[in-house]
């Protein structure tokens, strides 16, 4: 018996990320994403643990599953994972490099591009060196943030007095945001096309709202580890700014332009983020412990490295020539260094 598929996980960031893996793995079968318990919850629904309420293929089979399908090509409208805003969303973009906060133009999300300088924390502007995710045609679930109007997916992180960096499913009516005042109302929205962009500092005001360029991957601000949700002291904010390391060392102090993949618009630094980080997710405590340590370290080192350099060049006490030289020594000490 051929029977759908349907995946599912706690935020929703998993089944989007399991979805696209059945899908690039030639399923026949409809692949259902129902996305993440808490978002169901949160709509309003109520979960069901009953053999009743199971679809007739899962209870026919003795195992519990559904029959084995033969696997043909994917199909070209695979579910896609969705760490984003909307398209109708809007940002500050300077009009130019030398202008005061003052000269600024409100640009919609979805106009917005690469080399933009955008407003970010502390008044600050700064240029968007990558989208993690661009995709004009995808449709979303996301949740709306009232008066202010933002929307943003489920797991994306906005910044909230007294809790810091959260996920939007995280957001309480009368909580405060850090800037944008306080939540009147939350509703789910359905969106066409999704955007995220990222800047230097890993933040971004959005519709007047401070919200990070992050997501969480497990309906928590900070990571928690193991079978037993232990919570860590990382916030997830900081755990995305570490992880991008790399990719704004690429794409924005080596100037090198990046690319988003024509399969359902993500960036291959960010595909292969969400891929490995999903699977660390899915293993044990001692097999997360054992890879995230020194992988955090690593990135750690690199992501200071990184600072200092920002600190040297914005006190006119280093040169890009210098901040290249470095680099290459520490790479070439880390790639020589046994973890």
């Amino acid at each position: 018996m051929t029977c759908t598929i349907v995946v599912y996980c706690g935020s929703g960031v998993r089944a989007n990320v399991a979805a696209q893996v059945l899908a690039d793995a030639g399923f026949a079968t409809p692949i259902y994403n129902g996305l993440g318990v808490s978002q169901w919850t949160g709509a309003g629904y109520s979960l069901v643990n009953s053999d009743s309420a199971m679809a007739p293929c899962m209870r026919e089979n003795g195992m519990g599953t559904c029959a084995p399908v033969t696997p043909t090509p994917a199909p070209t409208t695979a579910s896609s994972g969705v760490f984003c805003f909307s398209g109708d969303t809007t940002v500050q973009v300077q009009n130019n490099d030398n202008s005061n906060s003052e000269d600024h133009t409100i640009v919609l999300m979805r106009n917005l591009q690469i080399g933009d300088k955008v407003l970010v924390q502390n008044g600050m502007y700064e240029h968007v060196y990558s989208f993690g995710h661009r995709d004009d045609a995808a449709t979303a679930q996301m949740v709306q943030l009232l008066p202010m109007n933002l929307e943003l997916s489920m797991d994306h992180m906005v910044f909230v007095e007294g809790k810091g960096p959260i996920p939007a499913s995280m957001v309480k009516i009368g909580d405060i945001l850090t800037i944008g005042g306080p939540i009147e109302g939350i509703r789910t929205v359905t969106v066409k096309g999704v955007y995220a962009p990222f800047t230097p500092s890993g933040t971004i005001v959005v519709n007047n709202v401070l919200a990070s360029n992050y997501i969480s991957f497990q309906n928590s601000p900070r990571l928690l580890i193991g079978p037993s949700k232990v919570e860590t002291f990382l916030s997830y904010h900081l755990l995305g700014h570490i992880a991008q390391t790399f990719h704004r060392i690429w794409c924005y102090w080596l100037g090198i332009k990046d690319v988003t993949k024509d399969n359902h618009g993500f960036s291959p630094w960010s595909e292969m983020a969400l891929k490995c980080f999903a699977w660390v997710l899915n293993q044990g405590a001692v097999v997360q412990t054992m890879i995230l340590i020194p992988t955090l370290l690593v990135l750690s080192a690199f992501a200071a490295l990184e600072a200092a350099v920002v600190f040297a060049l914005m006190h006119s006490i280093g040169t890009v020539a210098v901040y290249l030289s470095v680099m290459t020594i520490s790479v070439t000490s880390a790639l020589s260094t046994p973890l």
